[in-house]
């Protein structure tokens, strides 16, 4: 019986080439993209899943309230930990984590190698007690517990010393500071792990474990807890807070803390703000993603039913002597599914090598690196299995349990009633297929404007043609103004600043007090700071509204200078101009006095509003880089002049970046979620396509002798196509009309992610429906037109 099912299953595809092609290729494709999402999806969601203690491991993040506005961010005061771990019980270890220079960017040097690190952090003992982060060599118990210890990762290892048999060897990290012995080589950390760090130096011995510098003030430090293993996060968080209450007076306590499973951040924690150092996904890039694979999927198996019953004339005789000779309905039923689900597997067959070829264009577009090995897992096997039953029984089930309703008395006689509703079904399919296609061009359309506008708006500085050269390496600070003092002397420079970061980059944290601060018991706002030089704001071309720069800063001058933004000051109620030269207490410690207001400018993404902003020249942090603005359309030979000129001066690895071509790291996860979306909305339109285009070339055969009859009669080659076309591009006018309401609302919201965003235009809706229309206009009048110029006799002859 099995065989004789699989002689004819064959001989029905066989028999049908086109339509078994064109289904075959629909559900190949829609499978591999399925797949690539599934990996895509799979992914980010393993992320720090491999921990051993995992479900016990909680990150601790800050909540305070500025005035109505909730802000969070990861850091947390570096006497939380300490403090908790002596008066909460359920807590069993802690471990902060202090990105190096607040930033993660140091400058490395062994004998041989010198180089930059941009997640170089200093971590507690207890980290590797806490993570899985397994080593190669060393002891996990001790290798960070004496002062300037290291330890580095197996690509650090080899990046410096060739070799992984390190230990006792010893880096030098940034100026002025000692050497720091190896004491543990890690295993390079997985791709789904946020802990990518290179290298981990002992906090033991550096600045914020001196008992001076315990405090609850600086919130700078990632902060991880291990909890017992019966202890809830419910009643930890609530003896935080009474350790809070504890440790600070209410007036002084301006903030609350939370703690946050470990597994649970990488994707679930989008509004609390991290130092930028460990890598986050989005979950809503997520929900697209999974909704584009659905989308797809659909199509495909929509395709499948509605090439079936558009067939379903030729296989009523075969059907019907079947019957006669004895089969029942449920042999019939069986036999369709059995063909459903043997095509199925042929065409997941196939999906699997498509997606194979396809990584590399995928990894291209995602920022992933997966590869073939990827798919030979048994958790990938077992959802191939799940989907193979899942599309077996949703593309075979119309097919089966329609086509074997009918009598054998009916189908021999030809008198089946359901054909009416037959063709009904094929054009609600039709219609649900090209409404998704209709609405994924109206969502590409509107989100690449968006993507546009982003790249497009000003942001209230010149990041063109600013490089940002690192510095860290130098050994002295005579080297870094000898190299500044010689670039300064190029033609082919405009002006050199230096800067602790830019706009875009790490800034610090601090709080911009109100002007009744004494009287208020508001924290005060957010305020994002830098040190910098006073070429500053010609170096990034912005635009005072009153005052002046920052000043040279004497020795002697125990005053602070800061030049605020706009933001900043219509945060304090004032205008610019009386701004200039009040005293602001409580920023930095002594004296801050404001010598200039800038134009407001985009320091983060699109997404957030602009906050208040201040450079500064107070001794607090370290100049990390020199910004430089070139003049010469020449960059290739302006940076060669300006290497030249870093090697003379500075023995260390010349490093830099373009600020614009930095900030396009703000806005990675838009220009991914954009190529994504256009790729798979372009393979969904396709598939649709490919369905519409085998609906019309059997609407063309069933009407092989009417279109001779025509012809003879006098019908013209357009008038023909017309006639072909007419009916299924009804459908996809329709389509479109049901698409126009749902693209909108499903597009303005993801627009409502944006503090600075599109207005959606009638001009799109215009764009996609001609898109529409010709996309369907071309896949249905090939077919027509070819139908229209046969010779009419051979179409008479035919039927």
């Amino acid at each position: 019986m099995l065989r004789s099912y699989f002689k004819l299953i064959l001989r029905n595809l066989l028999r049908n080439k086109v339509f078994s092609i064109i289904n075959l290729s629909g559900l190949s494709i829609a499978i591999a993209s399925l797949i690539l999402i599934g990996l895509y999806v799979a992914d980010e969601f393993s992320f720090d899943r491999h921990h051993q203690k995992g479900d016990r491991i909680y990150q601790m993040s800050i909540a305070a309230n500025y005035d109505g506005q909730v802000a969070k961010w990861t850091g947390v005061p570096n006497k939380t930990a300490p403090a908790l771990l002596q008066e909460v019980p359920e807590i069993e270890r802690a471990v902060r984590i202090l990105p190096n220079n607040f930033s993660g960017k140091a400058f490395v040097s062994s004998d041989k190698v010198k180089s930059s690190e941009n997640r170089l952090v200093w971590a507690d003992a207890d980290i590797f007690r806490i993570l899985t982060l397994p080593l190669l060599q060393g002891d996990s118990a001790t290798a960070l517990v004496r002062h300037n210890t290291v330890v580095v990762t197996e690509a650090t290892a080899r990046k410096y010393f060739g070799t992984l048999d390190v230990l006792g060897k010893r880096l030098h990290i940034d100026r002025d500071t000692a050497d720091f012995e190896i004491t543990g080589v890690m295993k390079n950390p997985p791709g789904n792990s946020r802990f990518q760090f290179p290298i981990i130096g002992a906090s033991s011995g550096t600045w914020f474990e001196r008992p001076d510098n315990q405090t609850w003030g600086n919130a700078s430090f990632e902060t991880y807890l291990l909890l017992h293993k019966n202890a809830t996060a419910a009643d930890v968080e609530k003896k935080i807070e009474q350790t809070l209450a504890r440790n600070i007076a209410k007036e002084d306590r301006w903030f609350t803390l939370e703690i946050h499973p470990l597994e649970d951040i990488h994707l679930k924690n989008a509004d609390i703000r991290d130092n930028g150092v460990a890598s986050k996904g989005d979950m809503e890039q997520l929900m697209i993603l999974m909704g584009l694979g659905f989308i797809i999927l659909i199509i495909a198996a929509v395709n499948y039913m509605n090439l079936s019953t558009a067939q379903s004339q030729r296989r009523f005789k075969e059907i019907g002597i079947s019957k006669t000779l004895g089969a029942t309905r449920q042999q019939v039923v069986r036999k369709f599914y059995m063909e459903t689900a043997l095509f199925v597997a042929l065409a997941i067959g196939i999906s699997v090598t498509l997606a194979i070829l396809s990584l590399p264009l995928f990894n291209a577009v995602t920022g992933k690196n997966f590869l073939p090995m990827h798919l030979t897992s048994g958790r990938f096997w077992v959802a191939g299995g799940c989907l193979w039953l899942l599309l077996t029984t949703l593309a075979g089930s119309y097919p089966a349990w329609y086509l074997s309703s009918f009598s054998p008395k009916q189908i021999l006689k030809g008198s089946l009633p359901g054909l009416g509703s037959n063709t009904t079904l094929r054009k609600t399919l039709v219609v649900a297929q090209f409404s998704i296609s209709s609405i994924l061009i109206i969502s590409t359309l509107i989100l690449h404007q968006q993507l546009d506008y982003i790249q497009e708006k000003s942001l209230g500085y010149e990041p063109q043609q600013v490089i940002a050269i690192e510095t860290t390496g130098a050994d002295n600070r005579q080297q870094i103004n000898a190299f500044r003092n010689a670039l300064v002397s190029l033609p082919a420079i405009s002006a050199v600043a230096q800067s602790q970061s830019y706009p875009g980059g790490t800034a610090s944290g601090r709080n911009l007090p109100s002007l009744d601060s004494q009287n208020d018991d508001s924290p005060g706002t957010p305020l994002s700071t830098v040190r910098a030089t006073p070429e500053i704001l010609e170096v990034l071309g912005m635009k005072l509204l009153a005052g002046k720069t920052l000043p040279e800063k004497s020795d002697t001058d125990t005053t602070v200078q800061i030049v605020l933004n706009k933001t900043a000051v219509d945060i304090l109620g004032l205008t610019p101009e009386e701004a200039v030269g009040r005293q602001l207490p409580g920023i930095f410690s002594g004296n801050v006095e404001v010598v200039g207001v800038t134009e407001d400018f985009h320091f983060s993404s699109l997404r957030q509003p602009i906050g208040a902003y201040c450079f500064h020249n107070a001794k607090t942090e370290g100049y990390n880089l020199l910004l430089v603005k070139l003049l010469s359309k020449d960059l290739t030979k302006s940076l060669a002049d300006i290497e030249q000129t870093f090697k003379q001066n500075i023995p260390s690895a010349f490093q830099f970046v373009f600020l614009d071509q930095q900030l396009q790291v703000l806005y990675k996860s838009e220009q991914q979620l954009g190529n994504i979306v256009m790729l798979f909305s372009g393979l969904a339109i396709f598939i649709a396509c490919l369905g519409l285009y085998a609906l019309a070339a059997y609407t063309t055969e069933q009407r092989t002798k009417e279109i001779g009859i025509r012809k003879v009669m006098g019908a013209s080659v357009l008038q023909l196509s017309t006639m072909l076309s007419r009916d299924f591009l009804q459908l996809v006018g329709l389509s479109f009309l049901l698409a126009v309401p749902i693209g909108y609302y499903i597009m303005n919201h993801w627009l409502e992610g944006f503090a600075y965003r599109i207005d959606i235009q009638v001009i799109v809706f215009v764009v996609a429906g001609i898109l529409s229309v010709a996309i369907a206009w071309f896949t249905v009048g090939f077919e027509a037109f070819k139908a229209a110029t046969c010779n009419p006799i051979e179409s008479i002859r035919t039927e």
